[in-house]
């Protein structure tokens, strides 16, 4: 009984030693996690039985990190990581004892923030067009076909306004006049922005109004809201708007004329889209972008920063950018916006990858494209990081 039970005894411990062993290389003592898009969560993580997210490796990650004797490898295989939300990187991610944390792809693995739309059908009402009904979506500000960016409906040229002054107005601009081959009515008056795009500046600014001019049927009256549109047209910085540079209008169902334009109707939550040559319902793959930020990277203070992590070989696409505002909006350089642009503020700024209280985190051999912002924001408090 008694050898029967030291048997039993060796055996729970190598079980155990083996347990706390099985990610460790033989040849450099490193720890490799896996992940793959086949893999399962609940799985080890080891090369023949990967977990499938990122999260979980993190999980993994987390278990072995805060005594390390060599670098631990997050081996990300190929294939499509698509994310729900964002990647969170705190001090409880870091390497350390000055070795890495290495999140590295092999043969270029993708983290997209879109999804597919599935659903998209020829339009009765629109011969030319296709569409697609998204209940649970809010807004689509890009839009991807076989992985190509698609572009929001607008009008054909650039075209110079004169300035519009209301009779009894106490301000030196109501609007704008511009000629009826550039605007009419629009059904989603709400929906159309103006745009001029200065130097680095782009400024976008909602209607209030749009309507004939009496005193010449050859053009229209755009009208802006006050005063917000005489501060920045009269009084701005002159990168702002103005009616002696060339604008556009966009994001109007009726401005829907041109193959690899799309709108979004937000009244009845309907994508449409005017397909190219080539491009069918059956065999193309149609992507919106949902997220705006793929990974969010901070310490917990200045003295508690996130540190020691690198992210290697990696391509993250499609992701977007919040762009609601009211009236009137401006890029600054940069990640920066201007004015009533949904406000950040330190914890949750503009980016596709966010880094703020940080040291030591390195972007290796990674790709970017198709973002709606700038790609990696790097904030406040960083230092020794390498791009």
């Amino acid at each position: 009984m008694k050898r029967k039970f030291l048997l039993i005894l060796t055996i729970f411990f190598v079980a155990v030693n083996n347990f706390n062993c099985v990610y460790a290389n033989d040849i450099n003592n490193e720890i490799n996690i896996y992940v793959s898009p086949d893999g399962n969560d609940l799985n080890t993580g080891l090369q023949d039985n990967p977990v499938k997210t990122i999260q979980a490796a993190q999980n993994i990650v987390r278990k072995y990190n805060n005594d390390m004797k060599s670098d631990i490898i997050v081996n990300i295989m190929p294939g499509t990581y698509n994310l729900d939300k964002m990647l969170e990187f705190t001090t409880a991610d870091s390497g350390s004892n000055g070795h890495n944390v290495i999140y590295r792809g092999k043969d270029l693995p993708v983290i997209s923030g879109g999804r597919k739309v599935l659903n998209f059908k020829k339009s009765e009402k629109y011969p030319n067009l296709i569409e697609a009904e998204l209940p649970d979506v809010d807004d689509v500000e890009e839009f991807y076909v076989d992985g190509d960016k698609k572009y929001v409906a607008k009008s054909e040229r650039l075209f110079t306004p004169s300035n519009y002054k209301d009779s009894n107005s106490e301000y030196a601009s109501d609007g704008l006049y511009v000629s009826k081959d550039y605007v009419q009515r629009f059904n989603n008056l709400e929906d159309v922005e103006f745009i001029w795009n200065r130097c680095w500046v782009k400024t976008l600014v909602h209607p209030v109004d749009i309507i004939e001019d009496e005193t010449n049927r050859n053009r229209m009256i755009v009208k802006f809201n006050n005063p917000k549109w005489n501060s920045i047209y009269v009084t701005g910085n002159s990168s702002y708007a103005t009616s002696t540079v060339s604008c556009f209008v966009q994001n109007a169902l009726e401005l829907l004329d041109k193959p690899g334009e799309f709108y979004f109707d937000k009244n009845i939550k309907k994508l449409y889209y005017m397909p190219q040559q080539g491009e069918s319902i059956e065999n193309s793959v149609f992507t919106i972008p949902e997220l705006d930020t793929a990974m969010f990277i901070m310490g917990s203070s200045v003295d508690d920063k996130v540190h020691n992590i690198v992210f290697d070989g990696i391509k993250f696409t499609q992701f977007t950018i919040d762009t609601e505002f009211t009236d009137f909006a401006s890029t600054g350089q940069g990640p920066t916006y201007r004015n009533n642009w949904n406000g950040r503020t330190i914890e949750n700024n503009f980016g596709t990858i966010y880094v703020n209280r940080a040291s030591d985190i390195q972007f290796l051999n990674n790709h970017f494209t198709g973002l709606g912002q700038a790609a990696i924001n790097i904030k406040d408090a960083v230092s020794n990081c390498k791009i």
